[in-house]
């Protein structure tokens, strides 16, 4: 009998016992702890920090808000593009990270058609988060996460596949990579 790669795989899942599984009478903290442990290993985390370089390329006024465009080095050699808005409103506002799925990037949380169809990607409204943010006076913090946009992808949408390929091959993750890149923006903005 010849299996397909992925049944066996399939079995070899459905026979592990979770190791990090949460049992009752164990102190939740400490289980935290090693959870947390657990899962920046998994993720190839944490990365060595090195200075942000911070960058402001420009600010720029709309008419509903002040629009700020940096880049900051995440990691040593690695930029990340980043945009801010605020609200024209006083006072302390929260922060919305606008993050994109697998669309073609960050214009797309903009509401800003950089290719060819993406007007119908959130010309419905579910898509353009940044604007929504200041219609809610919320700031919005768009970052271009790797592999996409700016940083690696194209009209089609992202190229994460041989990115992520050599991240693994390094013993790292991309969603590691794009989890220390959003943790270093948050650190940019305090």
């Amino acid at each position: 009998m010849v299996n397909k790669p992925h049944e066996i795989c399939h079995a070899h899942v459905a026979a592990l016992h979770p190791s990090m599984r949460y049992n009752e009478s164990e102190d939740l903290k400490k289980w935290q702890k090693k959870a947390r442990k657990k899962l920046n290993e998994l993720l190839g985390l944490p990365f060595e920090r090195c200075d942000a370089a911070f960058k402001l390329e420009f600010s720029k006024r709309h008419k509903e808000f002040t629009e700020y465009r940096f880049i900051i080095q995440t990691e040593q050699g690695y930029f990340l593009p980043c945009h801010v808005w605020k609200p024209k409103i006083r006072g302390k506002l929260p922060v919305m990270i606008c993050l994109q799925g697998h669309a073609k990037g960050m214009h797309i949380s903009m509401g800003r058609a950089v290719y060819p169809g993406d007007e119908n990607v959130y010309k419905n409204g579910d898509r353009d988060f940044a604007v929504q943010c200041i219609r809610q006076g919320i700031c919005a913090l768009m970052i271009e996460q790797r592999n996409f946009g700016e940083c690696g992808g194209n009209e089609r949408g992202p190229q994460c596949y041989e990115s992520s390929m050599t991240a693994l091959l390094a013993g790292r993750t991309t969603l590691g990579e794009r989890v220390w890149d959003i943790s270093r923006a948050i650190d940019a903005l305090l």
